[in-house]
């Protein structure tokens, strides 16, 4: 068995572009694979150096003008839909003409992003899909006004025979959603929550699909190296011995809420409530859709705090962003959708206790002597309950500490091997059984 792995953000290297946790996820499963001396071959758009023992094959794709790998987090919606189906198309082909094929099992890391499911099917070639985000549901949430991804989703459904015109972004959400469903032998989400909107929204569908939590992962970097960020980041942000240290650790785009965290401190202030030597700092760069315009809202709210100290760190890895996590005192994660969390389970790994909105996996990672999980509707009261959380944390060290012990405890169950290895024997399954 092969494993034949698309990922248009394949090859491009998370030290530099804020891929997001899907990418960080397939390039800890690779390198997993190739570690093992599992046969893997990754097909990407990126032109980084592959990890050693992986096969790394580039697709090449028509980039909009002046556009390359590095661009792909600020790529517009439009540009973005047709670099996926210009991916799709040629993905596709590369697999068919494989002399191999009749080995392989194609792992399609995302939706969007994935090949054309009808057409390997056809072909006898079985597809899991890693499912990083639910489009329709997402899209629904940010795009069309909370409505239910079911209804949506039946709608699509219904108007099938009469889709053709209709642009190539829902397409990408819908149509190309469908087919994975439709076309795909396994189905893996981290979430119980998210199999069940799968099965709200194609009944049946679930029957294929396999909740399996991705966990956390060692970061390894140099103690001294660390060490040295560390002061580094105190020195750069005035961190005074005493002070308390917020962290928000995301991309910049408005489901993360990070402006939520903003208002809750602003809450605090217009209370006077807010302790001396409170920081908050924002570890992130703006990407994909409405991440520009959403960083200048993020700067306004931030400059209108008079007692918080805000930075806004950019993209934070390697040396830099474990010396974060020692630094923090506690992480902020006000996301308003989300499907796992992967920040969650480092957080925890580190030690740093945690307040979270209510998500799809925020019970199961978070326990409670850990963290704190605040009600993600009605958004009008977010900020004054994340304030309501964040406020004792300010104060209380021995109480922080208690958490902090607690975190590394729940810690210990998020064991990233444990998933790939999970993975890993359901792709042979399907290799087992295909054509059964």
């Amino acid at each position: 068995m092969r494993i034949l792995v698309t990922a248009a953000h394949g090859g491009v290297s998370p030290g530099a572009v804020p891929i997001g946790g899907g990418a960080a996820v397939i390039g800890q499963l690779t390198a997993y694979w190739a570690a093992r001396g599992v046969p893997t071959t990754l097909l990407g758009l990126g032109d980084a150096e592959p990890a050693p023992g992986l096969d790394y094959q580039r697709v090449p794709v028509s980039w909009p003008s002046g556009r390359g790998p590095a661009d792909l987090v600020n790529l517009n919606e439009v540009d973005y839909a047709r670099l996926c189906r210009d991916f799709e198309q040629r993905a596709t082909e590369a697999i068919l003409a494989r002399p191999d094929r009749d080995d392989v099992v194609v792992v399609a890391n995302d939706l969007s992003e994935g090949p054309d499911f009808a057409r390997l099917a056809a072909a006898g070639i079985p597809v899991v899909t890693l499912w990083h985000v639910d489009v329709v549901d997402y899209f629904c949430r940010f795009y069309l006004g909370g409505l239910d991804p079911a209804l949506a989703s039946a709608a699509w459904r219904a108007a099938r025979g009469g889709v053709a015109a209709l642009p190539d972004m829902l397409h990408l959400v819908f149509a190309k959603q469908a087919a994975a469903l439709a076309h795909s032998a396994r189905h893996i989400v981290p979430s119980s929550a998210m199999r069940r909107i799968i099965a709200r929204c194609t009944p049946g569908a679930e029957q294929r699909v396999e909740v399996v939590p991705w966990g956390a992962w060692s970061h390894h970097a140099d103690e001294e190296d660390v060490a040295l960020a560390a002061a580094e980041l105190r020195r750069e942000g005035g961190l005074a011995i005493g002070d308390t240290l917020l962290v928000t650790l995301s991309r910049l785009s408005p489901e993360k809420g990070i402006e939520r965290a903003l208002e809750s401190l602003a809450l605090g202030e217009r209370l006077g409530q807010m302790p001396n030597g409170a920081h908050l700092w924002i570890g992130g760069q703006a990407a994909y859709m409405m991440g520009q315009r959403y960083r200048r809202r993020l700067e306004r709210l931030a400059g209108e705090l008079d007692r918080v100290r805000v930075r806004f760190l950019g993209h934070v890895s390697g040396a830099r962003k474990q010396a974060l996590w020692r630094l923090a005192d506690v992480y902020v994660f006000p996301s308003r959708h989300e499907s796992y969390g992967l920040t969650l389970a480092e957080a925890l790994s580190a030690g740093v206790p945690v307040v979270s909105t209510e998500h799809y996996s925020a019970r199961d990672l978070v326990p409670r002597e850990a963290g704190i999980i605040v009600p993600n509707e009605p958004a009008a009261a977010v900020p004054g309950e994340l304030w309501r959380a964040l406020r004792p944390l300010l104060v209380d060290p021995a109480r922080r500490a208690r958490m902090a012990d607690a975190a590394r405890r729940a810690a210990a169950r998020l064991d990233f091997d444990r998933a790939a290895a999970r993975v890993t024997e359901l792709l042979a399954s399907v290799h087992r059984t295909r054509g059964a």
